[in-house]
C-alpha cells in the first residue's frame, strides 16, 4: 500500500511541475539575439519597421528594442506585434550584380578588343560606351538573378494567444509556400 501511495504522491507532484512549465513556457517565445536583422508588423502602424535588435528577447512580458534604419532606437510592445520575422540569410543581389557586371563588361571588353585588333580603326567613345552598356546590363541582371534575403516567422505565444488549434496556409516573406499546423494549451 505504501508503494502504490508513494506512486500517487510522485505521479501528482509531476502533473504540477508539468503545469507549472507550462505557464511559464507560456511566456516565452522563439527569442531574439541581439543584434539580429528583424521586420516587424505593428498593429498601431500601417507600414512595417526594419532592423535590429538592440538587446536579447526572449519574454513577452519585456519590450522589445529595435535599432531601426535611422539609426534610432524604437520600443515596441509585444502586444503590439501582429507579425514578426527574422533574417536568416543576407541578400546576396549586390553581390550578384558585381559578378554580372564584371562578366558582361569583361566580355565586351573582350570582344572589343579582337574587333579593334582585326579592324585596326576603332573609335575609342564607341568601345567605352559599349563596354559601360554591357557592365550596366550585366550587372541589373546579376541583381535580378541572385537571391534576395531570407526570412522566417518568429512565433510569438503568450496569455492572449488563442487556446484553439488551428492551421493556416499561404506564402512566406521568401515566396515559398507553407501550411502550418499549430495546437496551443
Amino acid at each position: 500500500m505504501a508503494n502504490k501511495r508513494g506512486v500517487t504522491v510522485t505521479g501528482l507532484l509531476s502533473v504540477v511541475l508539468s503545469c507549472a512549465a507550462l505557464s511559464a513556457s507560456a511566456q516565452e517565445t522563439e527569442g531574439l539575439a541581439s543584434g539580429s536583422s528583424v521586420r516587424l508588423a505593428l498593429r498601431s502602424q500601417a507600414s512595417a519597421i526594419e532592423g535590429r535588435t538592440v538587446s536579447e528577447w526572449r519574454h513577452l512580458d519585456q519590450d522589445l528594442l529595435i535599432s531601426d534604419k535611422n539609426g534610432r532606437t524604437v520600443t515596441i510592445s509585444p502586444s503590439d506585434i501582429s507579425r514578426l520575422e527574422r533574417m536568416t540569410r543576407p541578400s546576396r543581389r549586390g553581390k550578384g550584380a558585381i559578378i554580372g557586371g564584371l562578366i558582361a563588361g569583361g566580355g565586351m571588353a573582350a570582344l572589343a578588343g579582337i574587333a579593334c585588333s582585326d579592324l585596326g580603326d576603332c573609335d575609342g567613345g564607341a568601345v567605352v560606351g559599349s563596354i559601360a552598356l554591357a557592365g550596366a546590363v550585366g550587372a541589373g541582371l546579376g541583381a535580378a538573378i541572385a537571391p534576395g534575403a531570407r526570412w522566417e516567422i518568429v512565433q510569438i505565444a503568450g496569455p492572449n494567444a488563442s487556446s484553439a488549434s488551428g492551421t493556416s496556409a499561404g506564402p512566406t516573406a521568401s515566396r515559398r509556400r507553407v501550411v502550418r499546423f499549430s495546437i496551443r494549451f
